[in-house]
């Protein structure tokens, strides 16, 4: 999609995007002179980006340059797990992958293989499903991302017939905004400014989160509701707004089913329940059913980490029931929203070319990284025999940590590592090759926070032998012989089919990505005022998920407490978690604890603690504040493990299924916090 051959000295801007997994999404320009970019600076005229890159961000440019980037391919030397290699060429490196991938297809084991990605980049093209052409072709595993969103996105889809929900932009005509374990002012800081606009018309903001973030400490009012307390919450203020008939009956009637037994099962919440489940008191409860009865619209803006437990569909589900019998999900800058993803209808298809797959291979799901690596078949051989591991860094991100490790381990998986640098992951590939990053590939990009779409051009040159990873994907497949000209689709072919398929939301959008770069879908500002994308174009109400008995994990004992691991204001997952600016500002891992949990363990502001339970534990610094609710210890993520000692929160979690069979369980964590004794 892009020329960078300029003359030395030449000055000129790139158009490009922000690849991280954050919902803004950034529209950007690199400022190039010759082949080195000298300035990254945030599109003025984009509507959302509006000028501003978030703090994330400062010194990207210059870690291009980290000294530990990876610039050429490398081969494992010492045993896994040590991070020892050596230098190889691209020919040897791919000639021994390719031979050793090629024996497992010839064993009729091909489904053995699993090509596992993440959101180390959120781009169309070098992002999601990066290869998947080639692994259709080839038979191989099919990888399923159940890590992040999925809860929610199933229990929306499952009410709203699509896991979709407003426009943001359009919050700033909302006259109540709930912030419902979202923490926008630093998890997606270009929410904010709508926010505020829509403060200034007197809106109110609540915040319900068990943390006293950022976001709540602006707000009008912060609900320190328990972990998992949310769909009791949720429920209980619909059953107020049912018995108090301050709901919008005719909207109920005409666009949603299953009233009735919505209704019934609210009669299982009465107050005093909801009280004893959440955690708060009788008074805020009354305060929210208030605000939500009375302003029209309110905005819902449901965050994803309240869905990483047991009852996640379920929490999602009775937050999104609420805007529906309001009928704030008619109105624009009303009703829920958990995520726009679903609103780009990118040609799934089009890219990945399912059919080119000739055979059947199962669908191993990333929270179970652990147990499939540990799987073995009947005949006593592993159920997965190879990895090629992209944009992610599963052995500091994943539940379980000690038995990913363990599996990355195994002497006879081989393991294939496309990054930028050799991480936790990377410690145990037999080869690490090394990836561009963003202002050195071409690629496209949609939005989980907003309804753009953006380009990415290649601004410069790679360093060393860097590859994008679609032409890694393309030099594997040559590698292997394969002759299927679908698989050597370059960069702009694959982006086109992105968008191909003439959904009406892309109108104009080729045109507008041609013009300046970005494009906004073509989508009303309400979309559900005339339906919803259903059979009937009805929403549903009930049946919803009933999970009521939330997965605790376990208690390591009587007085365990919660351990919540939140987004950090420098880190988006690891990355950026071996930069020294970024470690600098982001100091020393602290875990926050109420004073009520403190005392009784003798724990002081600035202590050595050590957080375990049953599976694992790691220390940290105590930071005793009132910025969490009792019962609820707290700290952030994005901090390698390997630079840390080799602990991190991770090593705590457990591998585990929602109430919908897919996504992650990281805040079901009961852990045990001692004081050291050097603290």
């Amino acid at each position: 999609m892009t020329a960078v051959n300029e003359p030395a000295g030449a000055e000129r801007t790139v158009i490009g995007a922000c690849p991280v997994d954050c919902p803004d999404t950034c529209s950007w320009h690199v400022t190039v002179r010759g082949n080195v970019p000298v300035r990254l600076r945030a599109s003025r005229t984009h509507p959302f980006t509006a000028g501003q890159l978030c703090v994330k961000l400062n010194g990207l440019l210059e870690h291009r340059l980290h000294p530990h980037r990876v610039l050429h391919p490398l081969r494992r030397v010492g045993p896994k797990g040590a991070g020892r290699f050596e230098r190889v060429g691209w020919d040897d490196a791919l000639t021994d992958i390719a031979a050793r991938l090629q024996a497992i297809i010839d064993a009729g084991r091909a489904h053995t293989i699993w090509p596992y990605d993440s959101t180390g980049t959120l781009g169309q093209v070098q992002g999601y499903r990066v290869g998947a052409r080639l692994w259709n072709l080839l038979g191989a595993a099919r990888h399923a991302s159940t890590i992040c969103t999925r809860a929610g996105m199933i229990g929306t889809a499952e009410m709203l017939g699509v896991a979709g929900g407003h426009d943001p932009e359009q919050i700033e005509h909302a006259r109540a905004i709930v912030l419902w374990g979202a923490n926008p002012a630093v998890t997606g800081h270009h929410l904010w400014p709508i926010i505020e606009r829509a403060r200034a018309r007197g809106a109110r903001l609540i915040v319900i989160d068990p943390i006293r973030t950022m976001s709540a400490e602006r707000a009008d009012s912060w609900l320190a509701i328990r972990p998992a307390g949310d769909a009791a919450l949720a429920h209980g203020v619909a059953r107020l707004l049912v018995e108090q008939g301050r709901y919008d009956t005719d909207w109920v009637e005409r666009r949603t089913n299953g009233f009735a037994g919505y209704r019934n099962h609210l009669d299982r919440w009465p107050l005093d329940r909801v009280v004893a489940t959440t955690g708060l008191p009788a008074e805020q409860v009354h305060e929210l059913a208030d605000v939500l009865a009375g302003a029209r619209p309110t905005a819902v803006r449901v965050g994803i980490g309240l869905q990483r437990h047991g009852g996640g569909a379920a929490a999602v589900q009775a937050i999104t029931a609420l805007s529906l019998i309001t009928g704030d999900v008619q109105r624009p800058g009303g009703g829920p929203l958990y995520s726009t993803t679903a609103m780009f209808p990118w040609n799934e298809a089009a890219v990945q070319r399912p059919d080119l797959r000739t055979s059947d291979a199962p669908l191993l799901a990333s929270t179970r990284l652990g147990t499939h690596l540990a799987a073995r078949d009947e005949e006593g051989r592993p159920r997965v025999e190879a990895m090629f591991i992209a944009n992610a860094n599963p052995a500091a991100s994943n539940p379980d940590q000690a038995g990913v490790r363990a599996g990355l381990g195994r002497a006879d998986l081989f393991t294939v590592v496309v990054d930028h640098f050799v991480t936790d992951t990377a410690d145990f590939a037999d080869y690490v090759l090394p990836a561009t990053m963003q202002p050195e590939h071409d690629d496209l990009h949609g939005s989980y926070g907003h309804l753009y779409v953006a380009r990415n051009d290649r601004a410069v040159e790679p360093p060393g032998e860097c590859r994008s990873n679609s032409e890694i994907v393309r030099s594997l497949a040559a590698a292997l012989g394969v002759t299927e000209p679908a698989v050597f689709a370059s960069d702009t072919e694959l982006a086109s089919a992105a968008l191909s398929g003439g959904h009406p939301a892309f109108t104009g959008v080729s045109e507008a990505l041609d013009r300046q770069g970005w494009a906004k879908l073509n989508l009303p500002a309400a979309p559900y005022a005339d339906g919803f994308p259903t059979p009937d174009g009805r929403a549903t109400l009930w049946p919803l998920s009933t999970a009521e008995a939330l997965e605790t994990g376990g208690r390591a004992c009587d007085d365990g407490l919660t351990l919540l691991v939140t987004a950090g204001r420098q880190f988006v997952n690891t990355l950026f978690g071996n930069s020294a600016s970024h470690l600098a500002r982001h100091g020393a891992p602290v875990l926050a604890i109420h004073p009520i949990d403190a005392s009784p363990r003798q724990i002081d502001d600035g202590d050595r603690v050590r957080v375990a339970n049953d599976r694992g534990a790691f220390e940290l610094t105590a930071r005793v504040t009132t910025g969490v609710r009792p019962g609820v210890v707290a700290t952030s993520k994005g901090l390698w493990p390997r630079l840390t000692a080799g602990q991190s929160a991770n090593a705590t979690t457990r591998e585990a299924d929602s109430d919908r069979g897919e996504g992650a369980v990281f805040h079901d964590n009961i852990v045990t916090v001692t004081r050291l004794a050097n603290g």
